[in-house]
């Protein structure tokens, strides 16, 4: 007989987004192998509306980005609730239809229960053909989780970034089934510049010059490299795989490929 898997409710019980609530869900006793980490469900309000509430769409869009960086680079397997992968909003009931997009968007005929509020500008059609949007980033999330072993299997260390407001992770595991993924979030809306080397360092990784990185685009600025560190905009996110220790400087680690 299969084990029973543990939901961790953390998320979906959450009502603000902030740095505690994401090292409570990262450090939680719920989390760990066989644990398995929601943000949504069908009998609550969707994540979307409990954490983007009176931000701006873009920062709202950012907020969803990290919620589905948690759940993917956590200790935790991920399990999604339909439409939370787009931004789908809340409406009454919850269980509105998925918002496939186009004309009428659903079906043909008279759905029981009305598209939700944001189906014209959160909809499958609309998201497939954008990089930034967030359909595109959970599916590059989801091929990082399947090709590096470290975010299935590995073991994570908070590092220390000097700003309560910025969260910094690594996941790492046997070095020969897949590289350390190193994760930094932003959860403020000032920019910051984030220097984890020296953490990195005493873990005897690489430090962040050598990250090859799978990065969030918020209103035309993407995470950069300055002096050494982590430029991130006010919630920005950036996931990055780094080299493998013992590698020269100038080597990287492989490279993760894009989905469109």
């Amino acid at each position: 007989m299969a084990p029973q898997l543990t939901v961790d409710p953390g998320l979906t019980l959450s009502k603000v987004w902030n740095a505690s609530t994401m090292k409570a869900v990262l450090l939680g006793d719920a989390a760990g192998p066989g644990g398995v980490l929601e943000s949504d469900s069908a009998d609550l309000a969707r994540s979307w509306d409990r954490f983007s509430g009176g931000l701006s769409s873009a920062d709202g869009l950012a907020v969803a980005k990290m919620v589905a960086t948690v759940l993917f680079a956590g200790r935790e397997e991920p399990m999604l609730y339909f439409g939370q992968e787009i931004g789908m909003a809340g409406t009454a009931p919850s269980r509105s239809p998925m918002q496939w997009g186009g004309e009428p968007g659903f079906t043909s005929g008279t759905p029981w229960t009305a598209v939700g509020q944001n189906s014209a500008t959160a909809n499958v059609t609309l998201e497939d053909g954008d990089a930034d949007s967030l359909l595109n980033w959970y599916r590059k999330l989801s091929q990082l989780r399947h090709e590096q072993a470290s975010l299935h299997e590995g073991m994570l260390a908070m590092l220390d970034t000097g700003y309560p407001e910025v969260v910094a992770w690594v996941r790492r595991g046997d070095a020969a089934k897949g590289q350390p993924v190193l994760v930094v979030c932003n959860t403020s809306g000032q920019a910051r510049v984030i220097t984890v080397a020296e953490s990195l360092r005493r873990l005897g990784l690489s430090a962040v010059n050598g990250v090859h990185p799978l990065a969030v685009s918020i209103a035309g600025m993407k995470p950069s490299y300055v002096a050494g560190g982590i430029e991130l905009p006010p919630y920005g996110v950036f996931v990055g795989v780094l080299r493998q220790p013992g590698l020269e400087d100038g080597d990287v680690a492989m490279p993760v490929r894009r989905h469109r």
